[in-house]
Protein backbone atom coordinates (compact mmCIF):
# COMPACT_ATOMS: atom_id res chain seq x y z
CA UNK A 1 0.00 0.00 0.00
CA UNK A 2 1.50 3.40 -1.09
CA UNK A 3 2.08 5.80 1.66
CA UNK A 4 2.58 9.39 0.74
CA UNK A 5 4.17 12.28 2.99
CA UNK A 6 1.08 14.60 3.90
CA UNK A 7 3.13 17.78 3.63
CA UNK A 8 4.63 16.75 0.15
CA UNK A 9 0.83 15.99 -0.75
CA UNK A 10 -1.35 18.69 0.56
CA UNK A 11 -3.72 19.95 -1.99
CA UNK A 12 -7.53 20.56 -0.53
CA UNK A 13 -9.17 19.56 -4.44
CA UNK A 14 -10.34 16.38 -6.31
CA UNK A 15 -9.44 16.04 -9.15
CA UNK A 16 -12.30 13.52 -10.05
CA UNK A 17 -16.28 14.00 -9.19
CA UNK A 18 -16.30 10.19 -7.51
CA UNK A 19 -14.10 9.49 -4.42
CA UNK A 20 -9.91 9.86 -3.77
CA UNK A 21 -8.43 7.78 -1.23
CA UNK A 22 -4.96 8.19 0.47
CA UNK A 23 -2.86 6.68 3.03
CA UNK A 24 -0.35 9.95 3.89
CA UNK A 25 1.74 10.47 6.80
CA UNK A 26 3.92 13.27 8.02
CA UNK A 27 6.53 12.96 10.85
CA UNK A 28 6.93 17.13 12.30
CA UNK A 29 5.05 19.15 14.30
CA UNK A 30 2.14 20.97 11.77
CA UNK A 31 -1.00 22.89 12.30
CA UNK A 32 -2.92 22.96 9.26
CA UNK A 33 -4.83 26.58 8.49
CA UNK A 34 -8.46 26.02 8.65
CA UNK A 35 -9.84 25.00 5.95
CA UNK A 36 -12.78 23.70 4.40
CA UNK A 37 -14.21 21.63 1.50
CA UNK A 38 -16.72 21.55 -1.96
CA UNK A 39 -16.37 17.70 -1.09
CA UNK A 40 -17.26 15.37 1.93
CA UNK A 41 -14.51 13.97 4.17
CA UNK A 42 -13.52 10.28 6.27
CA UNK A 43 -10.09 10.19 7.74
CA UNK A 44 -8.90 7.49 10.07
CA UNK A 45 -6.93 8.34 12.39
CA UNK A 46 -3.85 5.54 13.07
CA UNK A 47 -1.04 7.12 14.80
CA UNK A 48 0.17 10.27 16.51
CA UNK A 49 -0.60 12.84 18.90
CA UNK A 50 -3.17 15.38 17.12
CA UNK A 51 -6.26 16.81 17.89
CA UNK A 52 -8.94 18.23 15.43
CA UNK A 53 -11.09 21.06 15.43
CA UNK A 54 -14.24 21.59 13.62
CA UNK A 55 -16.39 24.80 13.95
CA UNK A 56 -15.58 25.64 17.58
CA UNK A 57 -15.37 22.23 18.51
CA UNK A 58 -11.58 20.52 19.85
CA UNK A 59 -11.29 16.77 19.83
CA UNK A 60 -8.74 14.86 21.50
CA UNK A 61 -7.92 12.13 18.93
CA UNK A 62 -6.84 8.30 19.35
CA UNK A 63 -5.87 5.56 17.51
CA UNK A 64 -8.71 4.02 15.35
CA UNK A 65 -10.60 7.30 15.77
CA UNK A 66 -13.03 8.32 12.72
CA UNK A 67 -12.98 12.19 11.48
CA UNK A 68 -16.37 13.17 9.06
CA UNK A 69 -16.66 16.74 8.03
CA UNK A 70 -19.32 18.04 5.21
CA UNK A 71 -18.89 20.49 2.80
CA UNK A 72 -18.19 23.88 3.71
CA UNK A 73 -17.23 23.22 7.33
CA UNK A 74 -14.26 25.12 8.64
CA UNK A 75 -12.11 22.33 10.13
CA UNK A 76 -7.70 22.07 10.57
CA UNK A 77 -5.82 18.90 11.96
CA UNK A 78 -3.09 20.10 15.07
CA UNK A 79 -0.46 17.78 15.29
CA UNK A 80 0.92 17.61 18.44
CA UNK A 81 4.32 15.88 19.17
CA UNK A 82 6.72 15.54 16.71
CA UNK A 83 8.15 12.61 18.13
CA UNK A 84 5.13 10.15 16.96
CA UNK A 85 4.61 9.76 13.03
CA UNK A 86 1.04 11.11 12.54
CA UNK A 87 -0.47 8.17 10.32
CA UNK A 88 -4.27 8.07 8.53
CA UNK A 89 -6.54 6.72 5.98
CA UNK A 90 -8.21 10.01 4.32
CA UNK A 91 -11.21 9.66 2.00
CA UNK A 92 -12.96 12.45 -0.17
CA UNK A 93 -16.20 11.97 -1.89
CA UNK A 94 -17.63 14.15 -4.15
CA UNK A 95 -21.36 14.97 -3.10
CA UNK A 96 -22.57 13.98 -6.70
CA UNK A 97 -20.69 10.49 -6.28
CA UNK A 98 -23.04 9.96 -3.06
CA UNK A 99 -25.98 11.08 -4.78
CA UNK A 100 -25.50 8.49 -7.14
CA UNK A 101 -25.03 5.67 -4.48
CA UNK A 102 -28.23 6.91 -2.80
CA UNK A 103 -30.19 6.31 -6.34
CA UNK A 104 -28.47 3.15 -6.71
CA UNK A 105 -30.28 1.37 -3.17
CA UNK A 106 -33.07 4.00 -1.18
CA UNK A 107 -33.20 1.86 1.87
CA UNK A 108 -30.07 3.23 3.92
CA UNK A 109 -29.01 7.11 4.62
CA UNK A 110 -25.62 7.20 3.56
CA UNK A 111 -25.37 11.38 4.61
CA UNK A 112 -26.63 10.49 8.37
CA UNK A 113 -22.66 10.93 9.80
CA UNK A 114 -22.43 14.35 8.71
CA UNK A 115 -25.71 15.85 9.48
CA UNK A 116 -24.22 19.06 10.59
CA UNK A 117 -28.00 20.69 11.82
CA UNK A 118 -28.51 18.28 14.60
CA UNK A 119 -26.67 20.64 17.31
CA UNK A 120 -25.33 16.99 18.86
CA UNK A 121 -24.01 15.70 16.04
CA UNK A 122 -20.27 14.29 16.57
CA UNK A 123 -17.49 14.56 14.23
CA UNK A 124 -15.61 12.29 15.51
CA UNK A 125 -16.40 8.78 15.97
CA UNK A 126 -15.24 5.70 17.79
CA UNK A 127 -15.94 2.95 15.58
CA UNK A 128 -15.17 -0.05 17.71
CA UNK A 129 -12.36 -3.06 16.87
CA UNK A 130 -14.96 -5.42 14.71
CA UNK A 131 -16.20 -2.32 13.04
CA UNK A 132 -12.10 -0.79 12.39
CA UNK A 133 -11.29 -4.02 10.49
CA UNK A 134 -13.74 -4.02 8.52
CA UNK A 135 -13.61 -0.26 7.56
CA UNK A 136 -9.65 -0.97 7.41
CA UNK A 137 -10.34 -4.30 4.96
CA UNK A 138 -12.09 -1.53 2.49
CA UNK A 139 -9.77 0.58 2.39
CA UNK A 140 -6.58 -1.77 1.92
CA UNK A 141 -9.29 -2.59 -1.15
CA UNK A 142 -9.59 0.91 -2.19
CA UNK A 143 -6.41 1.59 -2.39
CA UNK A 144 -4.70 -1.23 -4.17
CA UNK A 145 -3.20 -1.46 -7.67
CA UNK A 146 -5.20 -4.95 -8.22
CA UNK A 147 -7.92 -4.38 -11.28
CA UNK A 148 -10.42 -6.76 -9.75
CA UNK A 149 -10.50 -3.40 -6.69
CA UNK A 150 -10.25 -0.84 -9.26
CA UNK A 151 -13.20 -1.77 -11.37
CA UNK A 152 -16.57 0.84 -10.80
CA UNK A 153 -19.06 -1.66 -9.99
CA UNK A 154 -16.54 -3.02 -6.94
CA UNK A 155 -15.46 0.22 -5.98
CA UNK A 156 -19.15 1.15 -5.83
CA UNK A 157 -19.74 -1.82 -3.67
CA UNK A 158 -17.13 -1.25 -1.63
CA UNK A 159 -17.53 2.61 -0.97
CA UNK A 160 -21.45 1.39 -0.09
CA UNK A 161 -20.60 -1.10 2.34
CA UNK A 162 -17.86 1.19 3.58
CA UNK A 163 -20.30 4.04 4.02
CA UNK A 164 -22.71 1.47 6.54
CA UNK A 165 -20.36 0.95 8.63
CA UNK A 166 -19.11 4.36 9.28
CA UNK A 167 -22.88 5.22 9.85
CA UNK A 168 -23.11 2.45 12.00
CA UNK A 169 -20.41 3.82 14.28
CA UNK A 170 -21.46 6.75 14.22
CA UNK A 171 -24.75 5.58 15.68
CA UNK A 172 -23.27 3.24 17.95
CA UNK A 173 -20.69 6.26 19.33
CA UNK A 174 -21.46 8.00 22.24
CA UNK A 175 -18.68 11.31 23.55
CA UNK A 176 -17.85 12.61 26.86
CA UNK A 177 -17.59 16.32 26.98
CA UNK A 178 -14.05 17.49 28.26
CA UNK A 179 -12.64 14.23 27.97
CA UNK A 180 -13.40 13.68 23.95
CA UNK A 181 -14.46 17.05 23.32
CA UNK A 182 -13.81 20.49 24.39
CA UNK A 183 -16.48 22.91 23.78
CA UNK A 184 -18.11 26.27 24.43
CA UNK A 185 -21.95 25.98 24.94
CA UNK A 186 -22.43 29.88 23.99
CA UNK A 187 -20.15 30.01 21.05
CA UNK A 188 -22.13 26.50 19.49
CA UNK A 189 -25.35 28.09 20.12
CA UNK A 190 -23.92 31.13 18.27
CA UNK A 191 -22.40 29.10 15.17
CA UNK A 192 -25.55 26.71 14.73
CA UNK A 193 -27.79 29.77 14.39
CA UNK A 194 -25.56 31.46 11.91
CA UNK A 195 -25.39 27.90 9.54
CA UNK A 196 -29.06 28.16 9.37
CA UNK A 197 -29.34 32.23 8.80
CA UNK A 198 -26.89 32.67 6.50
CA UNK A 199 -29.55 35.45 4.64
CA UNK A 200 -29.79 37.28 7.96
CA UNK A 201 -28.48 40.12 9.29
CA UNK A 202 -25.50 38.59 11.38
CA UNK A 203 -23.84 41.71 12.56
CA UNK A 204 -21.40 41.72 16.24
CA UNK A 205 -24.19 43.74 17.22
CA UNK A 206 -27.48 41.76 15.95
CA UNK A 207 -25.72 38.33 17.43
CA UNK A 208 -24.77 39.77 20.97
CA UNK A 209 -28.21 41.53 21.61
CA UNK A 210 -29.91 38.23 19.96
CA UNK A 211 -27.73 35.59 22.58
CA UNK A 212 -27.72 38.05 25.73
CA UNK A 213 -23.91 38.02 25.49
CA UNK A 214 -21.44 41.22 25.30
CA UNK A 215 -19.39 42.33 22.14
CA UNK A 216 -16.66 41.85 23.52
CA UNK A 217 -16.77 38.43 25.26
CA UNK A 218 -18.69 37.15 21.88
CA UNK A 219 -15.33 38.41 19.65
CA UNK A 220 -13.16 36.91 22.06
CA UNK A 221 -15.05 33.52 22.12
CA UNK A 222 -14.49 33.34 18.47
CA UNK A 223 -10.01 34.22 18.41
CA UNK A 224 -9.83 32.07 21.41
CA UNK A 225 -11.73 28.67 19.75
CA UNK A 226 -12.09 29.05 15.87
CA UNK A 227 -9.37 31.06 15.78
CA UNK A 228 -10.59 34.03 13.63
CA UNK A 229 -13.00 37.01 13.88
CA UNK A 230 -16.72 36.63 13.50
CA UNK A 231 -16.62 38.60 10.96
CA UNK A 232 -13.93 36.67 9.13
CA UNK A 233 -16.12 33.14 10.41
CA UNK A 234 -19.06 34.51 8.63
CA UNK A 235 -17.57 35.86 5.59
CA UNK A 236 -15.81 32.32 5.06
CA UNK A 237 -18.91 30.71 5.55
CA UNK A 238 -21.02 32.74 3.39
CA UNK A 239 -18.47 32.67 0.41
CA UNK A 240 -17.97 28.48 0.52
CA UNK A 241 -21.77 28.38 0.46
CA UNK A 242 -21.98 30.61 -2.35
CA UNK A 243 -19.41 28.81 -4.30
CA UNK A 244 -21.64 25.56 -3.90
CA UNK A 245 -24.76 27.36 -5.01
CA UNK A 246 -22.61 28.64 -7.90
CA UNK A 247 -21.72 24.79 -8.79
CA UNK A 248 -25.19 24.09 -8.48
CA UNK A 249 -26.03 26.39 -11.24
CA UNK A 250 -27.57 28.78 -9.05
CA UNK A 251 -27.15 32.50 -10.71
CA UNK A 252 -24.26 34.69 -9.23
CA UNK A 253 -26.82 37.28 -8.01
CA UNK A 254 -29.41 35.00 -6.75
CA UNK A 255 -26.04 33.15 -5.00
CA UNK A 256 -25.05 36.57 -3.01
CA UNK A 257 -28.89 37.18 -2.07
CA UNK A 258 -29.07 33.59 -0.56
CA UNK A 259 -25.91 33.62 1.51
CA UNK A 260 -26.40 37.46 2.88
CA UNK A 261 -24.83 39.69 0.54
CA UNK A 262 -26.84 42.83 -0.12
CA UNK A 263 -25.07 44.52 -2.24
CA UNK A 264 -23.51 42.36 -5.83
CA UNK A 265 -20.45 43.99 -6.10
CA UNK A 266 -19.17 43.46 -2.16
CA UNK A 267 -19.95 40.02 -2.75
CA UNK A 268 -18.34 39.85 -6.88
CA UNK A 269 -14.56 41.50 -4.71
CA UNK A 270 -14.92 39.28 -1.81
CA UNK A 271 -15.29 35.93 -3.97
CA UNK A 272 -12.45 37.13 -5.70
CA UNK A 273 -10.51 37.76 -2.81
CA UNK A 274 -11.01 34.52 -1.35
CA UNK A 275 -10.70 32.22 -4.49
CA UNK A 276 -8.84 34.49 -7.11
CA UNK A 277 -11.77 34.57 -9.62
CA UNK A 278 -14.92 36.77 -10.13
CA UNK A 279 -18.39 34.57 -9.38
CA UNK A 280 -18.95 34.63 -13.16
CA UNK A 281 -15.52 33.21 -14.06
CA UNK A 282 -15.88 30.83 -11.69
CA UNK A 283 -18.57 29.25 -13.14
CA UNK A 284 -17.16 29.43 -16.31
CA UNK A 285 -13.66 27.43 -14.65
CA UNK A 286 -16.18 25.01 -13.46
CA UNK A 287 -18.30 24.52 -16.60
CA UNK A 288 -14.84 24.21 -18.68
CA UNK A 289 -13.58 21.53 -16.16
CA UNK A 290 -17.21 19.59 -16.30
CA UNK A 291 -16.62 18.86 -19.98
CA UNK A 292 -15.84 15.36 -21.11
Amino acid sequence: MKKTRWIADDRQTMSNERFEIFYNYTDIPFQAPFHSHDFYEIVLFKKGHARFSVEGITYTLKSGDLLVSSPQELHRVEILDAKVDYERYILWIHPRFLDDLMRLQNQFDFFRCFDATKKQHYHVIHPGTRLLQEIERIGSHLLSSDPLWQTKIMQDCLMCELLVLVNMAYENTSLVENEDYVLHPKLNDVVFYIHHHLSDDLTLDTLAKHFFISKYHLSHLFREYMPMSLHQYILEKRLNVARSLLEKGVKPNDAAMEVGFVNYTHFSNAFKTQFGFSPKKWIDLYKKEKKP
